[in-house]
């Protein structure tokens, strides 16, 4: 067929079916009971640089739903009930994406979560699992019923479906890590041998062994399973020993990438699209902040998702024009917001690095170390005049989020005072709940 003749779909794109390596990152941690400042940062992960991304959390400790995920987030979750004591919870969160269609599978046992679904068109199934500590009957009793579950949902697993189990098993295995053989350990390695699976702990493309620690001790009881499906995607796994990524708890996080080859119906050469956007001229702006202010001052505004409301309706009402653009429809939304500054970044940098630090010492050195902190803490606080400073700093011209929100409408607030003492206590009221504005993880 000659290069004139190709046949072109609606959108004017050419039709050429391709094959593309697509990454995915499967991550799972102990979260230790799920806090709004915990969920911020296991949230953030799903923005990592792989096609797709799914953070598993165990012992969320949940009871009740309260937590409030981001627009554009899927959550799967097994909760305990109200008479079960501390402990247990598990939770899937991933980017609401057109190539990963997933469904959560009834299961009898509480500590057992399971999904299935298409992910980039393969068939995939994550079971997660958290089991018991306690030597007592109770805990005896509970694990036996979860192991019976999970043996009996692995036999349920088609040939074609890749199948990865993740979660805290509280086993030790005898050879992973420096503790015996215990009962947890002995059961999960029998389930591994009469199920035909494999365990990415001790693969060779493992880096990292130790998935627990306090003080000076250590084990490894958040355990990796997969059958021979799911294993000829794999490319490696990362246990993060020195909490490089994540310090919100005693465990570490445990990353699983795999690769798998996507087709691509079409190739997008462009078409027209009509879209939306902000005038930034000064006199529009003008008119934009005299609007915000008195929708503002009306208003009991106390939240960054609030607050972010508000300069979408002003900046519709006195900003908002069309315009048409060439485009594939592929572009991707912002992963880091414009207000992180280099300064920032060092100062979290330095407060996670004295909170490892004083999470491993003890009497007058982690006193001092708490101190130090504190005192690092107290700096990354935002006040009016860092602010002011943020929002000046914030460049002209980038490129807007998913919201089509750009910087300029945040930028022209440091121009009015009452705006700008606004958005000061929001984002103050933020930092204390610990929970980051809805808009700027997108």
């Amino acid at each position: 067929m000659q290069k004139g003749n190709r046949k072109r779909n609606e959108n004017g794109s050419r039709d050429r079916p391709t094959e593309k390596n697509k990454k995915i990152s499967f991550k799972i941690i102990n979260i230790q009971g799920l806090t709004k400042q915990k969920y911020m940062e296991m949230e953030s992960l799903l923005n990592d640089s792989f096609d797709i991304n799914i953070v598993v959390l165990t012992e969320t400790q949940q009871k009740i739903d309260k937590i409030n995920i981001s627009d554009g987030t899927i959550k799967k979750e097994s909760m305990r009930d109200f008479k079960d004591k501390k402990g247990g919870g598990l939770m899937v969160i991933y980017k609401d994406d057109k190539d990963i269609e997933m469904e959560k599978v009834n299961s009898k046992n509480l500590d057992i979560l399971d999904v299935k679904g298409n992910i980039l068109k393969k068939k995939v199934r994550l079971i997660v699992v958290y089991m018991d500590c306690g030597g007592d009957r109770e805990g005896k009793e509970r694990n036996i019923e979860i192991r019976a579950e999970l043996e009996k949902k692995i036999e349920e697993v088609e040939e074609d479906q890749a199948l990865i189990i993740m979660g805290d098993f509280n086993g030790h295995l005898g050879f992973l890590g420096y503790q015996e053989e215990n009962e947890n350990g002995k059961k999960i390695l029998e389930i591994i041998n009469n199920k035909n699976l494999i365990l990415l702990n001790v693969d060779e493309k493992c880096k990292g062994a130790y998935t627990w620690e306090r003080g000076d001790q250590r084990s490894a009881i958040d355990l990796v399973l997969v059958n021979k499906e799911m294993y000829e995607y794999f490319d490696e796994m990362n246990i993060d020993e020195e909490k490089d990524e994540v310090d919100i708890s005693d465990h570490n996080l445990t990353e699983v990438e795999v690769s798998v080859k996507a087709t691509i119906e079409n190739y997008k050469k462009g078409f027209w699209k009509e879209s939306m956007y902000y005038k930034t001229d000064e006199e529009s702006l003008r008119e934009y902040r005299e609007e915000l202010k008195n929708n503002l001052e009306s208003r009991e505004i106390t939240r960054m998702d609030e607050f972010d409301k508000v300069v979408e309706e002003a900046a519709k009402r006195k900003l908002q024009a069309k315009y048409r653009r060439r485009t594939t429809g592929e572009e991707k939304a912002k992963i880091e917001p414009d207000w992180i500054t280099n300064e920032i970044r060092e100062e979290i940098k330095k407060r996670k690095k004295l909170n490892r630090e004083k999470r491993c010492l003890t009497g007058a050195e982690r006193e001092r170390a708490f101190l130090l902190y504190k005192q690092q803490k107290e700096r990354t606080q935002l006040t009016e005049d860092k602010v002011k400073k943020i929002l000046r700093k914030l460049k002209n011209k980038k490129a807007a989020g998913p919201d089509e929100l750009k910087p300029e409408l945040y930028k022209t607030i440091a121009n009015d005072s009452k705006c700008l003492e606004i958005i000061t206590k929001c984002l103050q009221n933020e930092t204390k709940e610990k929970n980051k504005p809805e808009k700027w993880k997108k």
